[in-house]
């Protein structure tokens, strides 16, 4: 009499979204959206790329206000705009926003939209957007009075910059500025514009640090 052996078959079923031949997800780069923008460092160097950019725009002849002080005109034909009148001179203007455009040739060459840094004019927040050459720079900065550290010095809670690469760039919470030198929140790598009056005359400039660009000169 035969014996049948019976081998039992053992099937081994696999989950259809656990697939071994499913495709590794791709990691998305820092900076390629808004959702994924880069790990903001003291070494960034955007602003004084747009302080840069900014040379093609310098105005090196003087301007004259209008009547009005909302528009600046110079001799070539050039001229720069303001949607609200120019304080004349000795004026304080360190806690003012400013608002422009240069114009060459009726063509806008630089659009500069702008408040105080918190350490110049004592407030807490502030904003600066500057458009040139077909690029745009943003940045938002949130500060709190002063370090924890009792030291007197402000410190940095929030940084936005988009950057004129297109790439944007965040940090949040503190420790924002360790990486600047002396860990001084007043050494963040930011595009400021200053404005000075020499006599009766007021001078317009972009700065980014050591970087510095003479955009105009009116009265």
């Amino acid at each position: 009499m035969r014996r049948r052996c019976v081998i039992p078959v053992v099937l081994l079923l696999c989950s259809c979204n656990e697939s071994l031949y499913a495709p590794v997800p791709e990691e998305i780069p820092c900076g390629a959206s808004d959702d994924h923008p880069c790990r903001f460092d003291c070494k960034l160097d955007c602003a004084a790329t747009m302080v840069e950019m900014a040379t093609a725009c310098m105005q090196s002849l003087q301007g004259s206000f209008d009547n009005g002080r909302t528009r600046c005109d110079f001799p070539d034909g050039g001229q720069v705009s303001f949607p609200w009148p120019v304080p004349g001179p000795g004026s304080d203007l360190t806690a003012r926003s400013w608002t422009l455009v240069l114009w060459r040739d009726t063509t806008a060459c630089l659009d500069v939209s702008a408040e105080p840094l918190p350490w110049v004019a004592g407030t807490f927040h502030s904003t600066a957007e500057v458009q040139t050459g077909g690029r745009t720079y943003r940045q938002e900065l949130t500060m709190t009075a002063s370090s924890s550290d009792g030291s007197g010095a402000p410190t940095a809670q929030q940084i936005i910059i988009d950057c004129p690469d297109g790439r944007p760039h965040e940090a949040t919470g503190p420790g924002i500025c360790d990486g600047c030198e002396g860990g001084d929140c007043r050494n963040l790598p930011l595009l400021e514009l200053a404005t000075s009056w020499s006599g009766d005359s007021l001078d317009f400039e972009l700065r980014a640090g050591d970087r510095v660009t003479p955009l105009f000169s009116c009265r």
